[in-house]
C-alpha cells in the first residue's frame, strides 16, 4: 500500500524528527495475516505536487510559471531533457539559483506587485 503525503511542512525540527522516525518504522514492518492472510507494508512518498507548495511557501510561483524550480534554473523547454546535468559549472545543464539573484528577482517582483496594486486602485 502507497501511501501519498501532501503539503508536509516540518517548522519544528522535534516535530519533523518524530514524523520521520514514525514513518520509518512504520516502511521497515511488514503487517503479517492482517486480513485472509495477507500481508501488508507501506512505503511514503512525497507526490509531484509538492513542488508546488514549496514554491507557495516561499512566496514564488509554482511550476506553473516557465522557471518553476525553487532550486535551480529547471524551465519549461528544457525540463524534460534526458542526460542533463546538475552543477555549478556552466557546462551543466542546470544550476542552483544564486541566492543574491534571487533576491534582486523577489524585489523586483514586490515592486511589480506594488505598481499593479496602485494602477488597479486608479481604474
Amino acid at each position: 500500500m502507497r501511501i501519498k503525503l501532501q503539503g508536509g511542512s516540518c517548522c519544528n525540527g522535534l516535530i519533523c524528527k518524530k514524523t520521520s522516525n514514525h514513518i520509518s518504522e512504520i516502511e521497515s514492518k511488514v503487517y503479517k495475516d492482517v486480513v485472509d492472510g495477507v500481508n501488508i507494508s507501506f512505503t511514503f512518498e512525497l507526490v509531484p505536487s509538492d513542488m508546488k507548495w514549496i514554491a507557495f511557501f516561499a512566496g514564488e510561483l509554482n511550476n506553473a510559471a516557465h522557471y518553476f524550480s525553487t532550486f535551480a534554473n529547471v524551465n519549461a523547454d528544457d525540463k524534460n531533457l534526458v542526460g542533463g546535468s546538475f552543477g555549478n559549472s556552466p557546462s551543466d545543464t542546470w544550476q542552483p539559483w544564486e541566492y543574491n539573484q534571487r533576491l534582486k528577482v523577489a524585489n523586483e517582483k514586490n515592486l511589480f506587485d506594488l505598481v499593479l496594486q496602485h494602477l488597479i486602485i486608479e481604474a
